[in-house]
């Protein structure tokens, strides 16, 4: 995991690594325009730019665009750098690597005024040094101009240093619209969100010379971006049996959503469970016997809405096998029949298990979220945006604009552990709160959540840990979803993924 931090809570950060640690900022900001440039050539030339432009701004940020430029010009690439604010701004670090820049005359050209008489045409990278992490609130007519013109190079040919100029929270929508950002140190929690993560473009991590473990140190937050490399191996012995494979129940399917049943179902399945059991509707026990034929299937009562019975039949049925199972999954396809959802509340009342509710099935705990508190089981719930605004009774608008204190304040009230589905997904529970940028735009389409709740519901019932667990699920799902974009763009089918799983598992055992 990499560490991830608020725009200023890094700034705090940093002045008490350099302060404790001795680390001369200098230093820093050396490493950092180094290690940035590095990469910035490799994208020079993959792509035949001509020349490389740097607007500059007043701050560090810029002082990183001045050791950028020299590093640029030193590999024989034409720089020019645009002091958007004058020489007479530039003080501390920046200053000393303005004046490193300035020794380099005849080498690179050094701009403060009439910038229009010396933009060149054709293939040229513009480099975006203006604001960094201090800058806040909204930009002004003058900022608002050359982030227009930065904008006008297209957004291919842009590259930010640490966030994109005007970025001040994940909402903010007039900023330098980057290819990439180069992210010095840590990740920055505004550029992984929202428009934050539009703008952004693809973020990359830049070594400025303090370790992720100094880091750590101070991020009091506990916030981490999930790795690859934070899977967590599991493997069959040639001992086991199908029942020590993970056993997974699942309560799901409508008349209306069978396939939600499906989808879960095998999705399980392909994740490593040795054995899966689906409880759905009578209605539609034989269309899910002919699409999962692998899985034992228990019929469930339903009502005259077709919703499933809160009957002692259908309860002491699922009893029986929430109580012989790892883990439980509840809800998805389900439908919001009133009964049923008094049939999903009776379960989590008076079961105590491992559970993973899901889709409508969170719809049962809408203003009943003490049961999940008092439930005394560990409970992942698994909501998108619009299912968590009902569940938790806050807008999508004020989730989203206290993003980290909203949902972490709902998984400690209750006591569950919350994994909010998202273009940019993040799970939290009471320590720890993690975010996950893997997976493409394909996966916006029906029937994916299903997939990823078996994936979650197998994992689950193998790894004791709720975060391992979802974080497995996630790194499956989003290569998964990776894989298939390579091959299909957009034109994805959830169950297209069924087939994918397995290879990526591997892969990441390997």
């Amino acid at each position: 995991m990499k560490n991830v931090f608020f725009n200023r809570d890094i700034l705090t950060a940093e002045k008490s690594i350099i302060k404790d640690y001795n680390f001369p900022s200098i230093n820093l900001m050396e490493s950092a325009g180094i290690n940035s440039a590095d990469l910035i050539a490799d994208y020079f030339k993959s792509n035949s730019y001509g020349e490389v432009h740097i607007y500059c701004g007043k701050g560090n940020n810029a002082g990183d665009g001045f050791v950028i430029a020299r590093a640029l010009t030193e590999k024989n690439i034409q720089v020019k750098v645009f002091l958007c604010y004058g020489d007479d701004s530039i003080k501390g670090d920046a200053l000393i690597n303005l004046n490193k820049i300035k020794n380099l005359s005849g080498k690179l050209l050094i701009i403060t005024e009439n910038f229009s008489k010396y933009i060149s045409t054709g293939n040229i990278l513009v480099i975006d040094c203006l604001f960094g992490i201090g800058f806040k609130g909204i930009p002004d007519e003058k900022l608002k101009s050359i982030i227009n013109q930065i904008n006008s190079f297209g957004k291919k040919n842009i590259i930010s240093i640490d966030v994109p100029s005007g970025l001040s929270d994940i909402n903010s929508q007039l900023t330098v619209n980057a290819a990439q950002t180069l992210s010095m140190g840590v990740y920055k929690f505004e550029t992984l969100f929202e428009y934050g993560n539009l703008n952004s473009g693809n973020v990359k991590l830049i070594d400025i010379g303090i370790s992720q473990e100094i880091f750590s140190e101070f991020n009091k937050k506990n916030i981490y971006q999930i790795e690859k490399n934070d899977f967590c191996k599991s493997s069959r012995n040639i001992l086991s049996h199908k029942y020590s494979n993970g056993k997974v129940f699942i309560i799901s399917g409508n008349i209306n959503y069978p396939g939600a049943a499906i989808l879960s179902a095998k999705a399980a399945f392909r994740s490593g469970s040795g054995a899966v059991i689906s409880a759905v509707p009578e209605n539609i026990y034989s269309e899910i016997s002919c699409n999962i034929i692998e899985s034992v299937k228990i019929p469930l009562t339903v009502n005259s809405n077709n919703g499933i019975q809160n009957s002692e039949n259908n309860f002491h049925a699922v009893k029986e096998k929430i109580l012989s199972s790892d883990c439980t999954l509840i809800g998805p396809g389900v439908g919001r029949d009133v009964e049923t959802m008094d049939f999903v509340r009776k379960i989590i009342t008076e079961i105590k298990s491992k559970f993973i509710i899901d889709a409508d099935g969170l719809f049962a705990f809408s203003g009943h979220t003490d049961i999940l508190k008092n439930s005394g089981s560990e409970i992942i719930l698994t909501p998108h945006l619009g299912e968590f605004s009902t569940l938790s009774g806050i807008s999508k608008s004020d989730i989203l604009n206290n993003l980290y204190d909203v949902t972490k304040s709902f998984a400690l009230k209750n006591k569950i552990n919350l994994l909010l589905k998202s273009s940019t997904s993040i799970f939290t529970d009471i320590d720890i709160f993690l975010i996950n940028n893997f997976g493409k735009e394909n996966l916006a389409t029906f029937g994916t959540g299903d997939v990823l709740s078996g994936i979650l519901a197998s994992e689950f019932s193998r790894i004791s840990s709720p975060k391992k667990a979802v974080i497995n699920s996630l790194l499956i799902q989003g290569l998964t979803s990776e894989y298939l974009y390579n091959i299909n763009h957009n034109s994805m089918m959830a169950s297209d993924m069924l087939d994918v799983i397995p290879k990526i598992i591997r892969e990441l055992q390997n």
